[in-house]
C-alpha cells in the first residue's frame, strides 16, 4: 500500500520533468520508466486483495457472500471515481487550488490514509480450511 503513495506523487513529479526537460529527454523517459515500475509493482495488491477476502471468511457458506460484497465495494468507487476525479482535477486546475495541485494532495492524504489501514490487518487464529482438512483426514 506504501507504493501508491509513491505513484500518486508520481504524476506531478512526471509534469515537472517534462516542463523542465521535454518529453523526449532521456532523464523524462527514465521517469517515466520508474513511475511505469513502481505502478506495476502497486498491481500486485489487487491479487493480495482477492487473497484476503478470502482468508475473511468465517466458514466455506459465508465465502461467497464475502467475493460478492468485495466485488460490490470495488466496483462502486470504480464507476464514481472517473466522474469524481476528474472534476477535483478540473476545479483543482480552474481555481489554482494549491497551485491546480489539490487532487495530488488529497489522493496523496487518502492514499496514506488506506497504508496506515491496512498496518490494522490481523492474522486469522481460527480457520476454517484447517479445520476442514483435519476433518478429511
Amino acid at each position: 500500500m506504501a507504493f501508491w503513495s509513491l505513484v500518486v506523487l508520481g504524476f506531478p513529479f512526471l509534469h515537472w520533468v517534462a516542463s523542465l526537460t521535454g518529453i523526449k529527454s532521456i532523464t523524462f523517459n527514465i521517469a517515466q520508466f520508474i513511475f511505469f515500475l513502481a505502478w506495476s509493482v502497486c498491481g500486485f495488491a489487487w491479487v493480495c486483495m482477492g487473497t484476503m477476502v478470502n482468508d475473511a471468511s468465517p466458514s466455506a457458506e459465508a465465502l461467497s457472500l464475502i467475493n460478492g460484497i468485495s466485488q460490490i465495494s470495488i466496483v462502486l468507487p470504480q464507476a464514481i471515481s472517473p466522474a469524481l476525479a476528474n472534476s477535483l482535477f478540473a476545479a483543482s486546475v480552474d481555481k489554482h487550488l494549491l497551485g491546480g495541485n489539490l487532487v495530488w494532495v488529497l489522493l496523496f492524504v487518502f492514499t496514506c490514509l488506506a497504508f496506515l489501514h491496512s498496518l490494522t490487518l490481523k492474522e486469522h487464529e481460527d480457520d476454517w480450511r484447517t479445520k476442514q482438512d483435519e476433518q478429511d483426514d
